[in-house]
């Protein structure tokens, strides 16, 4: 499952959503409610953490297939270079989900102001979690007209709590999980029941779709009806 609620976002920079009435705002935020205090305890949490929300799970959206390819900008990290994180790193991990719908699920990276100003979705860094999120790891934030996204922004946390129970290979591989999965929610699909995918709802270790993540997102493109895994 999950959760969401309105949000506004924390910075200047809005995606591409437009100012019409009507336009539906919501956060999908991937973080336990009342983390352990040691380290395993914080990591079974995490494992753990699931919140109901029935309505919100029969609601699914998506983007106009007329829309794509999706322009997505990337903010760079705050660390610089000594992050060792790239713009073109993080989109070479989307292009696992083109890959999940050749010809349809399409990624144009921003790499010009005028691109950047009008992308569709904006991938941007946070040392700040949500309120009341302090083990957070990213969250993604949709707007929606109807059943149809105009524009989202996914926010990735800067060194979350949980990278501290972590080694280095462990982190990169907990980043690109995160990007994975909140590009799953930006895309329009929710959380799993299946332990494999990486939209499943305790996950933070899967780096690589599964043919349930697969077939739903074909599911909600050919049909425009996302089912539950």
């Amino acid at each position: 499952m999950i959760r969401i609620r309105p949000q506004i976002s924390r910075n200047n920079r809005q995606p591409n959503t437009g100012s019409a009435p009507g336009v539906g705002r919501y956060i999908a935020t991937n973080a336990p409610q009342e983390p352990g205090g040691d380290p395993i305890s914080t990591l079974n949490a995490l494992e753990q953490w699931r919140v109901q929300d029935e309505t919100h799970q029969q609601q699914s959206v998506s983007w106009p297939l007329e829309k794509f390819p999706l322009k997505v900008a990337i903010e760079p990290h705050p660390d610089g270079d000594s992050s060792g994180i790239t713009s073109k790193g993080i989109f070479a991990v989307l292009r696992q989900w083109e890959a999940a719908y050749p010809g349809v699920i399409r990624f144009q990276l921003a790499d010009t102001p005028a691109q950047c100003k009008s992308a569709d979705i904006l991938i941007r860094w946070s040392r700040q979690t949500t309120l009341g999120r302090d083990y957070e790891v990213g969250h993604t934030n949709r707007a929606v007209r109807g059943k149809r996204i105009t524009g989202a922004e996914i926010t990735l946390i800067v060194s979350p709590v949980i990278d501290r129970h972590i080694g280095p290979a462990q982190q990169q591989q907990r980043l690109f999980a995160t990007i994975l999965h909140e590009m799953g929610h930006a895309l329009g699909l929710e959380h799993s029941e299946s332990r494999e995918d990486v939209m499943y709802y305790r996950g933070w270790q899967r780096g690589y779709l599964s043919n349930g993540d697969i077939q739903r997102m074909k599911t909600l493109y050919s049909t425009g009806q996302c089912f539950n895994g």
